[in-house]
C-alpha cells in the first residue's frame, strides 16, 4: 500500500513536470513561429530550437519514439542552420573587410604615383 502511494505520488509529480514542460516548449514554438516570420534572424530560429529542444526532453521523459526523432532532427538540422548561417556571415564580412582594406590600399597607391 505505501508503494502504491509512493509511485503514485511520484507519477503525479512527473505528470505535472511533462505538463509544465509540454506548454512552455509549445509557447516558445508559437512564440518562435511569430519572430521567424517577422524576419527576426537569428531569434526566430533560435526560439525554434529551444523550444524543439525541451519538446525532445519530454518526448525522452515519455519514451515517446516518434516525438524523440522529429524533435531530435528538427533541434539538430535548425541548430545545424543557425551555426552555419552565421559562420557564411562572418566569413563574408571578414571578405568585405579585407576588400576594403585592399580598395584603401590600391588608392593610397595610386595617390602616391600620381604625386611623383
Amino acid at each position: 500500500m505505501v508503494d502504491s502511494l509512493a509511485n503514485w505520488e511520484y507519477n503525479k509529480h512527473m505528470n505535472t513536470a511533462n505538463t509544465i514542460l509540454k506548454w512552455t516548449a509549445t509557447a516558445i514554438l508559437i512564440i518562435g513561429t511569430a519572430v521567424n516570420g517577422l524576419g527576426m534572424y537569428p531569434e526566430g530560429p533560435a526560439l525554434l530550437v529551444l523550444g524543439g529542444f525541451i519538446w525532445l526532453i519530454v518526448a525522452v521523459r515519455i519514451k515517446d519514439a516518434p516525438l524523440i526523432v522529429t524533435n531530435l532532427v528538427m533541434s539538430t538540422v535548425g541548430l545545424a542552420a543557425i551555426v552555419y548561417t552565421l559562420h557564411t556571415e562572418q566569413v563574408a564580412f571578414d571578405a568585405m573587410g579585407e576588400a576594403q582594406q585592399l580598395r584603401e590600399q590600391l588608392r593610397a597607391e595610386s595617390v602616391d604615383s600620381d604625386t611623383k
